[in-house]
Protein backbone atom coordinates (compact mmCIF):
# COMPACT_ATOMS: atom_id res chain seq x y z
CA UNK A 1 0.00 0.00 0.00
CA UNK A 2 1.40 3.38 -1.01
CA UNK A 3 0.59 5.69 1.89
CA UNK A 4 2.32 8.65 0.16
CA UNK A 5 -0.07 8.80 -2.80
CA UNK A 6 -1.96 12.07 -3.22
CA UNK A 7 -5.57 12.05 -4.34
CA UNK A 8 -6.72 15.12 -6.28
CA UNK A 9 -10.39 15.99 -6.55
CA UNK A 10 -10.21 18.57 -9.31
CA UNK A 11 -13.04 20.85 -10.39
CA UNK A 12 -12.94 23.45 -13.17
CA UNK A 13 -15.58 26.14 -12.74
CA UNK A 14 -16.43 28.68 -15.43
CA UNK A 15 -18.28 31.77 -14.21
CA UNK A 16 -19.26 35.09 -15.80
CA UNK A 17 -17.83 38.28 -14.35
CA UNK A 18 -20.19 40.59 -12.51
CA UNK A 19 -19.22 43.55 -14.71
CA UNK A 20 -19.62 42.14 -18.23
CA UNK A 21 -21.57 38.98 -19.08
CA UNK A 22 -19.66 38.63 -22.36
CA UNK A 23 -16.39 38.06 -20.49
CA UNK A 24 -15.73 34.96 -18.47
CA UNK A 25 -13.02 33.66 -16.20
CA UNK A 26 -11.99 30.13 -15.32
CA UNK A 27 -11.74 29.28 -11.63
CA UNK A 28 -9.86 26.11 -10.80
CA UNK A 29 -10.75 24.51 -7.48
CA UNK A 30 -8.81 21.47 -6.27
CA UNK A 31 -9.04 19.36 -3.13
CA UNK A 32 -5.78 17.65 -2.19
CA UNK A 33 -6.07 14.65 0.10
CA UNK A 34 -3.48 12.08 1.17
CA UNK A 35 -4.22 8.80 2.96
CA UNK A 36 -4.05 9.43 6.70
CA UNK A 37 -3.02 6.99 9.41
CA UNK A 38 -4.14 7.42 13.01
CA UNK A 39 -1.69 9.46 15.10
CA UNK A 40 -1.48 11.61 18.22
CA UNK A 41 0.26 14.43 16.34
CA UNK A 42 -1.42 17.17 14.29
CA UNK A 43 -1.06 16.95 10.53
CA UNK A 44 -2.76 18.22 7.38
CA UNK A 45 -6.15 16.56 7.02
CA UNK A 46 -7.06 18.13 3.67
CA UNK A 47 -5.94 21.00 1.43
CA UNK A 48 -8.18 23.25 -0.64
CA UNK A 49 -6.47 24.91 -3.64
CA UNK A 50 -8.16 27.71 -5.63
CA UNK A 51 -6.69 29.47 -8.66
CA UNK A 52 -8.42 32.66 -9.92
CA UNK A 53 -7.64 35.92 -11.70
CA UNK A 54 -6.85 38.88 -9.47
CA UNK A 55 -8.19 39.51 -6.82
CA UNK A 56 -7.36 36.34 -4.89
CA UNK A 57 -10.22 34.16 -3.66
CA UNK A 58 -11.18 33.88 -0.02
CA UNK A 59 -10.77 30.23 0.94
CA UNK A 60 -11.89 28.88 4.32
CA UNK A 61 -12.98 25.67 5.99
CA UNK A 62 -16.30 24.95 7.65
CA UNK A 63 -15.47 22.17 10.12
CA UNK A 64 -19.12 21.65 11.11
CA UNK A 65 -19.19 19.23 14.10
CA UNK A 66 -15.43 18.74 14.40
CA UNK A 67 -14.92 21.64 16.79
CA UNK A 68 -11.80 21.22 18.94
CA UNK A 69 -10.69 18.16 16.95
CA UNK A 70 -9.36 20.59 14.29
CA UNK A 71 -6.38 22.58 15.51
CA UNK A 72 -5.98 25.23 12.80
CA UNK A 73 -5.94 26.15 9.12
CA UNK A 74 -3.03 27.69 7.22
CA UNK A 75 -3.61 30.00 4.23
CA UNK A 76 -1.02 30.96 1.60
CA UNK A 77 -1.33 32.97 -1.64
CA UNK A 78 1.06 32.81 -4.61
CA UNK A 79 1.10 34.80 -7.87
CA UNK A 80 1.46 32.83 -11.11
CA UNK A 81 3.19 33.85 -14.37
CA UNK A 82 -0.12 34.00 -16.22
CA UNK A 83 -1.47 36.65 -13.84
CA UNK A 84 -3.63 34.30 -11.76
CA UNK A 85 -3.34 33.85 -8.01
CA UNK A 86 -3.38 30.50 -6.24
CA UNK A 87 -4.75 30.44 -2.70
CA UNK A 88 -4.10 27.33 -0.60
CA UNK A 89 -5.78 26.51 2.71
CA UNK A 90 -4.48 23.57 4.75
CA UNK A 91 -6.87 22.09 7.32
CA UNK A 92 -4.87 20.72 10.24
CA UNK A 93 -5.87 18.44 13.07
CA UNK A 94 -5.06 15.24 14.92
CA UNK A 95 -5.97 12.20 12.78
CA UNK A 96 -7.88 10.15 15.34
CA UNK A 97 -10.63 7.56 15.01
CA UNK A 98 -13.09 10.21 16.25
CA UNK A 99 -12.30 12.37 13.20
CA UNK A 100 -12.80 9.49 10.76
CA UNK A 101 -15.78 9.92 8.40
CA UNK A 102 -16.48 13.46 9.63
CA UNK A 103 -17.66 15.94 7.01
CA UNK A 104 -15.88 19.22 6.30
CA UNK A 105 -16.54 21.88 3.67
CA UNK A 106 -14.16 24.08 1.71
CA UNK A 107 -15.80 27.47 1.12
CA UNK A 108 -14.64 29.62 -1.81
CA UNK A 109 -15.62 33.29 -2.14
CA UNK A 110 -14.71 35.49 -5.13
CA UNK A 111 -16.22 38.61 -6.79
CA UNK A 112 -16.95 36.59 -9.95
CA UNK A 113 -19.14 34.16 -7.99
CA UNK A 114 -22.74 34.96 -7.23
CA UNK A 115 -22.51 32.86 -4.07
CA UNK A 116 -19.92 30.84 -2.18
CA UNK A 117 -18.68 27.67 -3.84
CA UNK A 118 -18.87 24.68 -1.46
CA UNK A 119 -16.76 21.53 -1.78
CA UNK A 120 -17.66 18.72 0.63
CA UNK A 121 -15.11 16.17 1.81
CA UNK A 122 -15.45 13.20 4.19
CA UNK A 123 -12.24 12.75 6.19
CA UNK A 124 -10.84 9.24 5.88
CA UNK A 125 -8.54 8.08 8.70
CA UNK A 126 -7.03 4.59 8.53
CA UNK A 127 -6.38 2.70 11.76
CA UNK A 128 -6.08 -0.88 13.07
CA UNK A 129 -8.88 -2.55 15.04
CA UNK A 130 -9.26 -0.62 18.29
CA UNK A 131 -11.38 -3.02 20.28
CA UNK A 132 -13.18 -6.32 19.76
CA UNK A 133 -16.52 -7.06 21.42
CA UNK A 134 -18.29 -10.42 21.42
CA UNK A 135 -22.01 -10.48 22.16
CA UNK A 136 -24.22 -13.52 22.60
CA UNK A 137 -27.10 -14.16 20.20
CA UNK A 138 -29.84 -16.81 20.23
CA UNK A 139 -27.91 -18.91 17.73
CA UNK A 140 -24.32 -18.14 18.72
CA UNK A 141 -22.07 -15.10 18.98
CA UNK A 142 -21.41 -11.88 17.09
CA UNK A 143 -18.06 -10.09 16.90
CA UNK A 144 -17.63 -6.35 16.26
CA UNK A 145 -14.48 -4.21 15.98
CA UNK A 146 -13.89 -0.52 15.34
CA UNK A 147 -11.43 -0.30 12.43
CA UNK A 148 -10.81 1.39 9.06
CA UNK A 149 -10.64 -0.28 6.58
CA UNK A 150 -13.26 -2.75 7.75
CA UNK A 151 -11.62 -5.80 9.33
CA UNK A 152 -11.67 -9.45 8.36
CA UNK A 153 -12.86 -11.76 11.17
CA UNK A 154 -11.52 -15.20 12.03
CA UNK A 155 -12.76 -17.49 14.82
CA UNK A 156 -11.00 -20.22 16.81
CA UNK A 157 -11.51 -22.27 19.98
CA UNK A 158 -8.70 -22.84 22.46
CA UNK A 159 -6.26 -21.71 19.75
CA UNK A 160 -7.38 -24.48 17.37
CA UNK A 161 -9.74 -24.69 14.38
CA UNK A 162 -13.44 -24.74 15.20
CA UNK A 163 -14.90 -28.14 16.15
CA UNK A 164 -17.59 -29.96 14.24
CA UNK A 165 -21.00 -28.39 14.74
CA UNK A 166 -19.65 -24.83 14.90
CA UNK A 167 -19.88 -22.61 11.82
CA UNK A 168 -18.26 -19.20 11.25
CA UNK A 169 -19.53 -16.65 8.72
CA UNK A 170 -17.68 -13.35 8.85
CA UNK A 171 -18.28 -11.78 12.24
CA UNK A 172 -20.90 -14.38 13.21
CA UNK A 173 -20.31 -17.70 14.96
CA UNK A 174 -23.16 -20.21 14.88
CA UNK A 175 -23.35 -22.97 17.50
CA UNK A 176 -25.56 -24.74 20.04
CA UNK A 177 -25.06 -23.96 23.73
CA UNK A 178 -24.21 -27.50 24.79
CA UNK A 179 -21.40 -28.85 27.05
CA UNK A 180 -19.70 -30.62 24.14
CA UNK A 181 -18.85 -27.20 22.68
CA UNK A 182 -17.59 -25.61 25.91
CA UNK A 183 -14.33 -23.68 25.74
CA UNK A 184 -12.63 -20.36 25.14
CA UNK A 185 -13.62 -18.85 21.80
CA UNK A 186 -11.49 -16.15 20.16
CA UNK A 187 -12.51 -13.63 17.53
CA UNK A 188 -9.60 -11.98 15.70
CA UNK A 189 -10.22 -8.79 13.70
CA UNK A 190 -7.53 -7.86 11.16
CA UNK A 191 -6.88 -5.21 8.53
CA UNK A 192 -3.73 -3.95 6.78
CA UNK A 193 -2.75 -1.88 9.86
CA UNK A 194 -2.97 -4.49 12.61
CA UNK A 195 -5.04 -7.00 14.54
CA UNK A 196 -7.01 -7.19 17.78
CA UNK A 197 -8.66 -10.09 19.59
CA UNK A 198 -11.71 -10.63 21.76
CA UNK A 199 -12.42 -13.70 23.91
CA UNK A 200 -15.51 -15.39 25.31
CA UNK A 201 -15.86 -18.55 27.37
CA UNK A 202 -18.78 -20.89 26.69
CA UNK A 203 -19.74 -22.89 29.77
CA UNK A 204 -22.95 -24.83 29.19
CA UNK A 205 -24.22 -27.14 31.97
CA UNK A 206 -26.64 -30.09 31.77
CA UNK A 207 -28.92 -31.45 34.50
CA UNK A 208 -29.24 -35.05 35.71
CA UNK A 209 -31.68 -35.78 32.86
CA UNK A 210 -29.02 -34.92 30.32
CA UNK A 211 -30.92 -31.85 29.14
CA UNK A 212 -29.15 -28.48 29.04
CA UNK A 213 -29.53 -26.61 32.30
CA UNK A 214 -31.09 -23.65 30.48
CA UNK A 215 -33.95 -25.90 29.30
CA UNK A 216 -34.45 -27.26 32.80
CA UNK A 217 -34.57 -23.73 34.23
CA UNK A 218 -37.17 -22.65 31.68
CA UNK A 219 -39.35 -25.69 32.43
CA UNK A 220 -39.00 -25.05 36.16
CA UNK A 221 -40.04 -21.42 35.77
CA UNK A 222 -43.12 -22.37 33.75
CA UNK A 223 -44.09 -25.07 36.27
CA UNK A 224 -43.59 -22.64 39.15
CA UNK A 225 -45.80 -20.04 37.47
CA UNK A 226 -48.58 -22.59 36.95
CA UNK A 227 -48.30 -23.70 40.59
CA UNK A 228 -48.59 -20.10 41.82
CA UNK A 229 -51.71 -19.54 39.71
CA UNK A 230 -53.32 -22.70 41.10
CA UNK A 231 -52.52 -21.73 44.70
CA UNK A 232 -54.00 -18.26 44.15
CA UNK A 233 -57.19 -19.85 42.82
CA UNK A 234 -57.38 -22.16 45.87
CA UNK A 235 -56.89 -19.21 48.24
CA UNK A 236 -59.58 -17.19 46.44
CA UNK A 237 -61.97 -20.18 46.54
CA UNK A 238 -61.34 -20.67 50.29
CA UNK A 239 -61.96 -16.99 50.96
CA UNK A 240 -65.22 -17.18 49.04
CA UNK A 241 -66.33 -20.19 51.14
CA UNK A 242 -65.57 -18.32 54.37
CA UNK A 243 -67.54 -15.34 53.12
CA UNK A 244 -70.56 -17.55 52.32
CA UNK A 245 -70.44 -19.08 55.81
CA UNK A 246 -70.48 -15.64 57.43
CA UNK A 247 -73.42 -14.53 55.28
CA UNK A 248 -75.37 -17.72 56.07
CA UNK A 249 -74.86 -17.24 59.84
CA UNK A 250 -76.16 -13.70 59.64
CA UNK A 251 -79.25 -14.84 57.76
CA UNK A 252 -80.04 -17.53 60.37
CA UNK A 253 -79.77 -15.09 63.30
Amino acid sequence: MNHGLLLWLYLSVVVHTMADNEDSVVMNVGLEVKPLIISSHATTLATCVVCTPDPPAEVSWDVLSLGAMVTSSEVTANSNDNGTITVTNHLRGVPSSEVNQKKVQCLVRHPTLGRDKVIIYIIDIHYPPQSVKITQKDDGYQCAADANPKPVYTWSREGHPLPSGVRAEGNRLYLDFIPELNGLYTCKASNSYGTAEGHHTLYAVTGASGRPLSVIIIISVIFGAILIIMLRKCIISRNQQETLKVVAKKLLQ
